[in-house]
């Protein structure tokens, strides 16, 4: 797996090489600014190192306690004695500094310039403060933009002696060297120049002097590293792959989906179109029935005018059958009826002999 370096100058690269070895390591970062853009401490952090981490800027101050829970942060600035003294926060940059001849070359930059008290405490009160007890500091890193002489004079080198100290060795914003009068204090308590990167110079105690062949050359392929924005940018990749592969699935899914509900709707309508013709045959016999109905309803209403007729026309042959039989009555009553009686029975008679001698 390749070391993922953080840091502006590959910082990180060298002291892992250093000290890779160690487990659990502590450190001391002394101007941190961010904990993770150009940090030198993160990928320590992230391999389970923990330290102290000294910012006075308010911002990147807050920045360290909200991703550094593990570690010691303080909001101060160190010196050779304890104290105030007015720090000149050049915006979100890490070039903020107690050096009010640095301040002015940044503002004659075009840089605005905020400036606010800060307490300033000293190396050997930190340490002595916040190291635990027999925990050895395997690496301090001195970062204060034109202040590192009197950070370093704020130290006890006799009692607290980190294995490597790495210090910024050139002047803000330039490769004008300015390490001249800092590093004596350095080289008289035992510390051995052992690298130069062009903006950081690396030095190694007397008492871990093998740690001095791990710089002697910089940075390279057999370090296996990459910088942070080729892994950030690698798992972005990552994540868009995984992102993609999920949204094919899922496409692949609503496809199948898709295809099933048109088999099913084609189904449906072919269905549908079965029922149409159905319907359509059942339309065909109701208007058959329809017009038998009406038929039928014609027909019985011309039955019913019938009936009608014939009931009247019966009331009419009774009506005259009554009157014919009252007719008939009042004749036999009338007394031509019975004198003319006689005769008619003699017409009987002879109507009956007559038919008698027809049929001999």
């Amino acid at each position: 797996m390749s070391f993922v370096s953080y840091a502006q100058n590959f910082e990180d690269v060298m002291l892992w090489r250093a000290l890779r070895h160690v487990q659990g390591g502590f450190y001391i970062d002394i101007g941190a600014q961010s904990p993770d853009l150009d940090s030198v401490t993160r990928a320590f952090s992230e391999s389970g190192w923990r330290g102290i981490n000294v910012e006075p800027h308010p911002g990147y101050y807050a920045e360290l306690v909200n991703r550094r829970p593990r570690d010691i942060n303080l909001r101060c600035a160190l010196g050779e004695a304890l104290g105030t003294a007015t720090i000149n926060l050049v915006g979100a940059t890490g070039l903020s500094t107690l050096d009010k001849s640095i301040a002015d070359r940044h503002f004659d930059a075009g840089h605005g310039i905020e400036q606010i008290e800060v307490e300033v405490e000293t190396l050997s009160g930190v340490w002595d403060r916040h190291v635990p007890s027999g925990q050895p500091v395997h690496f301090l890193k001195v970062d204060v933009e034109g202040f590192e002489l009197q950070v370093l004079r704020g130290n006890d080198w006799t009692r607290h002696r980190p294995w490597i100290v790495v210090v910024e060795a050139t002047l803000p914003n330039s490769q004008t060297e300015s390490f001249s009068e800092w590093e004596p204090h350095l080289t008289s308590a035992q510390f051995e120049f052992a690298y130069a990167d062009g903006l950081n110079r690396y030095y190694v105690a007397q008492e871990q002097a093998q740690l001095r062949n791990a710089f002697r050359y910089p940075p390279n392929v057999f370090d296996n590293f990459v910088v942070a924005p080729l892994e950030s940018a690698r798992h972005e990749l990552r994540r868009l792959e995984s992102t993609l592969a999920s949204t094919t699935t899922r496409v692949s899914g609503l496809e199948s989906s898709l295809q099933t509900s048109q088999d099913e709707l084609s189904r449906s309508q072919s269905q549908l179109a079965v029922r149409d013709l159905r319907l359509q045959e059942i339309e065909a016999c109701l208007d058959q029935v329809t017009v038998r109905a009406e038929t039928a309803e014609s027909g019985l209403r011309d039955a019913r005018n019938d009936i009608g007729r014939m009931q009247s026309s019966l009331m009419d042959a009774r009506n005259e059958i009554g009157r014919l039989q009252s007719e008939l009555g009042e004749l036999r009553n009338s007394r031509s009826w019975r004198l003319t009686a006689p005769l008619r029975l003699v017409g009987r008679h002879l109507r009956r002999f007559v038919s008698d001698s027809s049929a001999r």
